[in-house]
């Protein structure tokens, strides 16, 4: 891949989120926290990642135009770390069981088991994706500084 035009790949993304936001309809997600559920239509997480992926791609157009390039490491460790692990984490929460306790409690207690599980395996690959932003503002800085320059 050409890092040379890192910026075009979040702003595509970021048009993406701006469809995917649009075609959210009135679809909800329910956050508790500490017994208080936040209600929030899922179009505006769509536009705040839309926002979020156009300040990234405006950071890799501003070292393009300062004519460096950026790290091809901590490029592609971001954005791995941007899109893979968030899907792995919702394909986590997907494969959760519906658990009702029954006639067989043990059963039940297993599945509870399992879902916590899940869970935590989700939490963990999001806050991994939180802490992996950091290696954008590194790439930034360390491309303006001491980054490859190129003559086009």
């Amino acid at each position: 891949m050409n890092h040379k035009y890192a910026h075009h790949i979040f702003w595509a993304l970021s048009l993406l989120a701006i469809v995917v936001g649009a075609f959210a309809g009135n679809a909800t997600v329910d956050v508790n926290i500490h017994d208080t559920y936040f209600v929030m239509e899922k179009r505006y997480f769509a536009y705040a990642l839309a926002v979020l992926f156009m300040l990234y791609g405006t950071g890799y157009w501003v070292i393009y135009k300062a004519k460096r390039y950026p790290s091809k490491l901590l490029f592609d460790s971001h954005l791995a770390i941007t899109l893979l692990l968030p899907l792995l984490a919702w394909i986590a929460l997907r494969m959760k069981r519906d658990t009702y306790p029954g006639e067989d409690y043990q059963q039940f207690l297993r599945d509870m088991d399992y879902d916590q599980n899940l869970i935590m395996i989700a939490a963990v690959l999001l806050f991994i994706t939180l802490v992996g932003q950091l290696l954008f503002p590194v790439n930034l800085i360390w491309s303006l500084i001491k980054g490859q320059k190129h003559n086009s």
